[in-house]
């Protein structure tokens, strides 16, 4: 049997972004201060605010550090998606690297900050 640990993630600001069709709660998953070689989850949340659903294409790492996967591809009108994201193991350090979240319907990826700072 596999454990995870959830980490807390938080955003600098607490006002929600819009970046175009969509709300983001958090555009940063921060795993912060967390001992070493341990595996750990974050959530980036956000709402669909168009009239039209919303299809993740893709999400591209900076690193494979960590993997990204959402919940469900299609997020339709007024709805959460929530994409995953997984350190496995990490190492004594720090991290900070992009994700970028592509949508069919925008033109630009969506940047989501990944850090870390495991002892």
């Amino acid at each position: 049997m596999m454990l995870w640990s959830l980490a807390v993630t938080a955003q600098k600001k607490s006002d929600p972004k819009i970046i175009g069709k969509a709300k983001f709660l958090m555009t940063e998953v921060n795993f912060n201060n967390l001992p070493a070689n341990k595996p750990y989850v974050g959530l980036i949340m956000f709402i669909n605010v168009s009239k039209e659903p919303l299809t993740i294409l893709e999400i591209n790492n900076e690193c494979s550090c960590f993997t990204a996967s959402p919940r469900e591809k299609v997020i339709y009108p007024n709805e959460k998606g929530i994409i995953t994201y997984k350190v496995d193991n990490p190492p004594k350090g720090s991290i900070r690297k992009k994700s970028f979240i592509r949508f069919k319907e925008m033109k630009e990826p969506v940047g989501i900050v990944v850090r870390g700072r495991f002892i």
